[in-house]
């Protein structure tokens, strides 16, 4: 059809359909790398999953993302072999994209910030009701 950009984005997909050997091999390695790093499940760091020390806090989840992200890649160059690919993926990664944003730009729970009952009773008024407001507008939105 002459809607969109699809001729277009198939054509760039079918030139350089090449990459996606590329991706996979990045992604193969950057996965192999986190697995004998014991990322997933570190034996020295009981109780924490997907991390690469004891004091990362995102680096490890920063390069699972990406190799998540050269594995998508590398499944959208492969419209040359396997035309349909490119919408699959599309349709089976654009719901976990959307929930991915949702969380990223969704605001904070106030309860997480302040510690705990004792450190909500001592703020003023003022910001109980700022609280509240915040706490009230979460749940309506989770009730959409």
């Amino acid at each position: 059809s002459s809607i969109g950009y699809g001729e277009q984005t198939f054509n760039v997909l079918d030139k350089g359909s090449w990459l996606s050997y590329a991706f996979f091999c990045v992604s193969a390695s950057l996965f192999t790398f986190l697995y004998l790093a014991d990322f997933f499940w570190p034996p020295h760091i009981p109780g924490r999953y997907c991390v690469l020390a004891v004091n990362d806090l995102h680096m490890g989840r920063w390069i699972l993302a990406l190799t998540l992200g050269f594995l998508v890649l590398g499944g959208l160059f492969l419209a040359k072999t396997y035309p349909r690919v490119p919408v699959v993926v599309t349709v089976l990664c654009g719901p976990l994209l959307m929930m991915c944003l949702r969380g990223l730009t969704q605001p904070q729970d106030p309860h997480r910030r302040l510690g705990g009952p004792d450190a909500i009773r001592s703020l003023s008024l003022d910001k109980r009701l700022i609280m509240l407001r915040t706490v009230m507008y979460a749940e309506k939105d989770a009730n959409l």
